[in-house]
């Protein structure tokens, strides 16, 4: 009991060492209303950067956000209330189980996910539930591993995803099938028509 104990107090301390992760991790109230950035169709833009707060902050702040936002928007009567979008780059990291109620009933109470990440394999157990969940799922060129699996969603050949060409996509819109051809970034100081 004390080892695990002892474990917990140091991993606690590793996440919250350092003046500005404590000051963002541990306050005694919750000063953001998160039912009201749902109901108000606020902006909420965290900047989770593993080099800015630690990477174990930034997954246990991740994790934090995804399940009070789930909760918020699953109190809410379902199929009630403004659609709400929720976002989340390389959402591997703030995996729990509040993103596996998102996928299944989220898009009862008007919660739309959209979700990038690198490799299938980084995803365990939910892979399955989120591409048996996902309305629109979008590829680009990905490595044998992921196009295996990836392919059979799509009904296609896995090297027509591990030879794509910069810019072109695969994406599966409910039942339909078809590359997409994105613009390449604009240059720093430039714009689109230049």
């Amino acid at each position: 009991m004390r080892s695990t104990i002892a474990a917990i107090l140091v991993r606690t301390e590793e996440v919250i060492s350092g003046d500005d992760k404590r000051h963002l991790l541990c306050q005694r109230e919750n000063k953001i209303d998160f039912s009201e950035v749902l109901s108000r169709r606020k902006i909420l833009l965290c900047n989770l950067a593993a080099p800015v707060i630690g990477l174990e902050a930034a997954n246990i702040l991740g994790q934090f956000l995804v399940s009070e936002l789930q909760v918020a928007g699953m109190s809410r009567p379902p199929r009630q209330g403004p659609d709400f979008w929720l976002y989340v780059d390389e959402f591997q990291n703030y995996i729990n189980s509040g993103f596996e109620q998102l996928l299944s009933r989220g898009a009862k109470y008007r919660i739309s996910l959209t979700m990038a990440n690198q490799f299938t394999d980084q995803l365990g157990h939910l892979l399955k539930a989120i591409l048996g969940n996902a309305g629109a799922l979008v590829s680009f060129l990905v490595g044998v591993d992921s196009a295996g699996t990836l392919a059979k969603d799509f009904g296609i050949n896995p090297n027509d995803l591990t030879s794509l060409p910069k810019y072109r996509a695969w994406a599966k819109v409910d039942a339909d099938c078809f590359t997409l051809q994105t613009l390449p970034p604009t240059k720093p100081g430039r714009s689109e028509g230049e």
